[in-house]
């Protein structure tokens, strides 16, 4: 915003000085250059007061971003002045103002027109896109982007200064046509230097492709061809279920873009955490490590272009309560729990949010965002099924809720709370806080500065360079109780042979967490690092807590395996220090005479790390299954899973039914009939697509 306002009154600043200096003939430009450096300081001290009185994130930080964004408005904004001076010098102040609005908007026809969600701009420097990510430096890229911004901006000021009392007609028309020329070929260029991402050079990114009936997919990585069909069907498997959410079949392929990592995403599509659907050009953006649990979701975003409002194709007046929410009722699952069951999970143990106000504004952005999406989700789901998809399709249009439903919001919101209330998870508090206990994005502290520590601390760790990861790890501790720099922390006190001020250390936090989504994650690297010492009594008191919490699937597997391993031939010790290797063959000998189903999912993951052929994998599971608790179920829910991935339907649709069978909440069994019917369909069609 700074860069934005320091070129505008630089600009205009300039064409007053220096049109009375051509009057004049008299180019002393000492004043133009006092005023000027005003500009640029001035809001430099207004932030060093207000980070005096509030506190620094980091004042070199600040100051590189400063220096990078903000000094070169200046000469931009004097750039533009003195090329409104040529084109007319009666009217050069309207002139200016019309460039510096196009300027200014070409990012929207980047954005509206292009793949990307970032970029790069003379007047605002560089934007990282309307995707939330904390993890924002300046770049390489961004200085040299500015660096072109100096070197083209500056040729033209040096140009006025030497020649501007010299000018005839025949040479202002030269200079404004190479100034255009040289303008026109730097935005014909940028895709190459990475300024701008065109669909171009997006698939020159991703250079394989696959086409279905409903699709083009591109990727950049070369999968496996099982991995390939895979990708195939549940693009075509989703797409179905969505024709038929929504009552429409979209009449153009959708393009699907699949990242290899989010590194590669972020440096070509500007969002490397979130994957991004652009309704109007029906398209989307995934990375391939989680596509799986995303595809459905934005997908989903492509079929409400239908109905959707603007030249954006969104939800009208931007709603993103209405956006997600449509998406969320359509891809109706959160971590294998459907959504209502979660937001009653949320609404009955306390994590409440004004809902009507989630419909107003960008309020939407102002609350955690699993809650915001669970609840504007759930929401959403309701008015689908109690009053139907054409009323839904109507609301989206024009957000007017007594026009489409005949009633007002807060009553629409008080049969849904009554519905909620109708769910018996009361008792599940440890869960609740689980999923919901974190922070608002917009109530962090120094968010940017911590992301950037946080990330280049645990690459010294994976590097063992752990002091210097430790000096990281620290700064940031000292300004914020973050998670992950706290296990970071104790981590690299762990392996410098500080382990028991390591366990000290994790005892001395973990209270603090309590009633977040961190607690019992605290609790488990505690209870680890101390079986690593030995002290397996203590940890197992520990790892017990937590699977009797409830709180989450995966650290109930994994405490519930750890605790079998204390009283195993490979000790838990020897367990946690040794090999993905000994780790997987430890498991494998647990499930020789009985299965533990419990690790399952553990066996699966290592199965996968190792690279092993899936059917050699198969050889463990030579018993009949009797899974009679839920954790029992969901493992063979997870076992399906896999055999899917792998091509193998039929054992997929057999294992799932047995997961239904002893499937003993409602939830579960919601869960598991959908993917039943997934699997069918696969079965069905299969032959035909593939």
């Amino acid at each position: 915003m700074n860069s934005i306002l320091i070129t505008l009154l630089a600009g205009l600043h300039s064409i007053d000085f220096l049109k009375h200096k051509i009057e004049d003939d008299d180019f002393s430009l000492r004043m133009l250059f006092v005023n000027l450096l005003i500009f640029i300081m001035i809001p430099l001290l207004i932030s060093l007061v207000n980070s005096y009185l509030t506190g620094f994130c980091s004042f070199i930080d600040g100051l590189y971003f400063y220096i990078v964004i903000l000094t070169p408005s200046v000469m931009i904004g004097v750039g533009l002045g003195v090329v409104s001076i040529f084109i007319c010098k009666k009217i050069s102040r309207t002139i200016f103002f019309i460039i510096y609005l196009i300027i200014l908007s070409i990012p929207l026809f980047e954005i509206y027109f292009n793949p990307q969600v970032y970029f790069y701009n003379p007047i605002v420097g560089f934007f990282p896109g309307n995707i939330y990510d904390e993890g924002l430096t300046v770049s390489a890229t961004l200085v040299l982007y500015r660096v072109f911004n100096l070197f083209y901006f500056g040729s033209i000021i040096i140009s006025f200064l030497v020649f501007a009392a010299k000018y005839s007609g025949v040479k202002r028309v030269l200079f404004l046509s190479i100034t255009a020329v040289v303008a026109s070929g730097f935005f014909y260029f940028s895709p190459l230097i990475g300024f701008t991402t065109t669909e171009k050079s997006l698939s020159n990114e991703l250079k394989y492709e696959i086409s279905t009936e409903h699709f083009v997919i591109k990727y950049s990585s070369k999968l496996s061809s099982s991995a390939v069909k895979i990708l195939a069907l549940r693009h075509e498997l989703y797409f179905e279920e969505l024709t038929n959410h929504f009552s429409y079949t979209p009449n153009k392929k959708i393009k699907s873009f699949i990242f290899s990592n989010p590194e590669q995403k972020k440096k070509i599509f500007g969002a490397g955490n979130a994957d991004v659907a652009k309704p109007w050009l029906m398209q989307i953006y995934l990375t391939y490590d989680n596509y799986t649990g995303t595809l459905k979701h934005e997908i989903a975003h492509c079929f409400t272009a239908e109905f959707g409002s603007t030249i954006f194709k969104i939800a009208d007046k931007f709603n993103a309560a209405l956006i997600e929410g449509a998406a969320v009722a359509a891809d109706p699952y959160y971590d294998d729990y459907p959504v209502d069951y979660m937001a009653a999970l949320a609404f009955q143990n306390g994590y409440k949010i004004d809902l009507s106000s989630m419909f107003e504004s960008f309020n939407f952005f102002f609350q955690p965002s699993g809650l915001s999406y669970i609840y504007t989700g759930s929401f959403s789901k309701y008015l689908i099924d109690n009053y139907g998809i054409i009323k839904f399709k109507q609301l989206y249009s024009d957000i007017d809720f007594h026009s489409v439903y005949g009633k007002y919001l807060p009553n629409l919101i008080t049969e849904f709370y009554k519905y909620l209330s109708t769910f018996e998870i009361s008792d599940k508090k440890s869960m609740a806080n689980f999923y919901f206990g974190r922070k608002p994005i917009f109530s962090k502290v120094c968010p940017r500065y911590i992301s950037d520590r946080t990330v280049k601390a645990w690459n010294l760790f994976e590097q063992k360079k752990y002091s210097k990861s430790l000096v990281f790890f620290s700064d940031v501790i000292a300004k914020s109780e973050n998670y992950s720099a706290i296990i970071g922390y104790a981590s690299c006190l762990f392996e410098t042979n500080s382990k028991n001020k390591a366990v000290k250390f994790l005892k001395t936090k973990v209270n603090n967490f309590y009633g977040t989504s961190n607690y019992y994650q605290i609790k488990f690297t505690l209870a680890d690092f101390m079986s690593k010492l030995n002290q397996t009594e203590k940890s197992d008191s520990i790892y017990k807590e937590i699977f009797n919490s409830s709180s989450n699937r995966t650290l109930g597997y994994l405490s519930l395996i750890r605790s079998s391993l204390i009283k195993s031939e490979v000790d838990l010790p020897a367990y946690l220090t040794g090999s993905d290797t000994l780790k997987y063959e430890a498991l494998k000998k647990m499930n020789e005479q009985n299965y533990n189903y419990y690790s399952f999912p553990i066996l699966i993951n290592l199965s996968k790390r190792l690279g092993e052929d899936y059917n050699d994998f198969l050889k463990n599971f030579n018993k009949s299954f009797l899974a009679d608790n839920t954790f029992r179920s969901y493992a063979l829910f997870k076992l399906s899973e896999y055999m899917f991935e792998n091509l193998d339907f039929i054992n997929a649709r057999k294992t799932a039914a047995l997961a239904f069978r002893f499937a003993l909440e409602n939830y579960e069994k919601q869960v598991i009939s959908n993917y039943i019917k997934e699997v069918n369909w696969v079965i069905n069609n299969s032959q035909s697509l593939l």
